[in-house]
């Protein structure tokens, strides 16, 4: 076997073991991140939900029969003439409770918030997946660079022989 053939297949061999590792690397920071989400869900299980911190502190507005965030936002904006009243700001305050009272835990979602209002749990998550991405993409990258540069000698003394057999044709040999 020649030399260059030899570094070709030494190429393909490197090429693979890092696209092996950079796919162990990824799914163990995928297996990181459920684990991450899980005790995010967790925390979101032991955390009372807003409605029930008001109903211990009997502070309900009089909206309370309203079970969804989606009722007291539309609440808000309906009425913004009461903009002042106690009856506003406690709905008001109700709605920012709701909002802020549970913890997003799903990674794609994460992504998407500002980094400034997660929680250190929430920025490990985002960290954790997008540093196993990464790792992924870089891996496949540097695989196909190391091909291409192991397979240069191989391709080169392919058509040095092309070359030389043209040559040999035209001169008659």
């Amino acid at each position: 076997m020649e030399r260059y053939t030899k570094i070709a297949l030494v190429g393909f061999s490197v090429a693979i073991s890092i696209c092996v590792l950079g796919y162990i690397y990824f799914k163990q920071s995928e297996n990181r991140v459920s684990e991450l989400v899980i005790d995010c869900e967790s925390k979101n299980i032991l955390k009372p939900t807003a409605v029930e911190v008001l109903r211990s502190e009997n502070r309900i507005p009089s909206l309370s029969q309203v079970a969804t965030i989606d009722e007291y936002a539309k609440w808000i904006v309906e009425n913004e003439d009461k903009k002042g009243s106690s009856e506003f700001e406690a709905v008001a305050k109700t709605y920012r409770l709701l909002r802020n009272g549970l913890l997003i835990c799903d990674p794609s979602m994460l992504q998407i918030q500002e980094q400034t209002q997660l929680t250190l749990l929430q920025k490990q998550i985002v960290k954790v997946q997008a540093n196993g991405e990464s790792w992924s993409e870089r891996s496949l990258v540097l695989a196909g660079i190391i091909i291409v540069v192991s397979i240069f000698p191989y391709t080169w003394y392919f058509f040095l022989r092309r070359v030389r057999e043209l040559r040999d044709a035209v001169i008659g040999k």
